[in-house]
């Protein structure tokens, strides 16, 4: 009898320590990192993420509001192309630094090649013609080409006035170009002038604003990229969003 005495004031000390060892189990996190994968390093990407604000706000990007979309009409001069239209529409960003604006734009024009080229090329073609017969003649029909450019611009106020802010600036664009014509069509000739290429433009101009939401515009511009360039006069119109609060 006196034997059992030690065993049984053990039962009070095992009691309390398997109720610790079940809290402990309880509060514990489940393991979720999967067997045989190292744990992820987070340092990296949480600083990289922390960080980006800043990079953005030094940049000015985070500034960016879309301020005012407008449209724009003028006349294009495409080297060995005929002048023709150009529409175009574009959207204001707003300042990322005093006196710096923001501008992405697209425009479409389409036109024909210019006789003297399109007899060149007519020229260089029967040059190599084989023992041509008395009076041959090579006549090429009508080439056009197509234009479309998307650009972002970057302007520089170089007046701040309430009515009347004269700018320049210029901006980097990708320039699809399609050239077709029956001489050409299905050739190498078509396949080489087709392209889609990077390109960059030099522009100044002027703003005029005579009505609290309205702004007109006048610009030249010029356009440089791989296998053409060409310089535009436009003119065009913008809706103001907030007049107020647009310096």
């Amino acid at each position: 009898m006196l034997a059992l005495v030690p065993v049984l004031a053990l039962f009070p000390a095992a009691r309390e320590l398997h109720a610790q060892v079940r809290d402990t189990t309880r509060a514990a996190p489940p393991d979720t990192t999967k067997r045989g994968a190292p744990p992820r390093d987070t340092t990296m990407v949480e600083a990289a993420a922390d960080s980006l604000p800043g990079v953005l706000q030094r940049l000015g990007i985070d500034r960016l509001r879309l301020s005012s979309v407008g449209v724009a009409y003028g006349r294009v001069k495409p080297a060995r192309i005929e002048a023709t239209d150009v529409f175009a529409v574009y959207a204001d960003y707003g300042e990322i630094a005093p006196r710096w604006r923001v501008v992405m734009g697209a425009a479409y024009w389409r036109s024909r090649f210019e006789e003297s080229a399109g007899q060149r090329f007519a020229d260089s073609v029967g040059s190599v013609i084989t023992n041509p017969g008395e009076g041959t003649t090579v006549t090429l029909g009508t080439i056009r080409s197509t234009m479309l450019a998307l650009t972002a611009d970057v302007r520089y106020s170089l007046l701040r006035g309430r009515r009347v802010r004269p700018y320049a600036g210029g901006g980097v664009g990708a320039y699809a170009v399609n050239v077709e014509g029956a001489p050409i069509s299905g050739t190498f000739v078509e396949n080489s002038l087709d392209n889609i290429s990077a390109g960059f433009a030099v522009e100044a101009g002027m703003d005029l604003r005579f009505l609290p939401n309205v702004s007109f515009d006048m610009q030249a511009r010029y356009d440089l990229l791989s296998g053409t360039r060409y310089g535009t006069l436009r003119v065009g119109g913008s809706y103001i969003f907030n007049a107020r609060g647009r310096q």
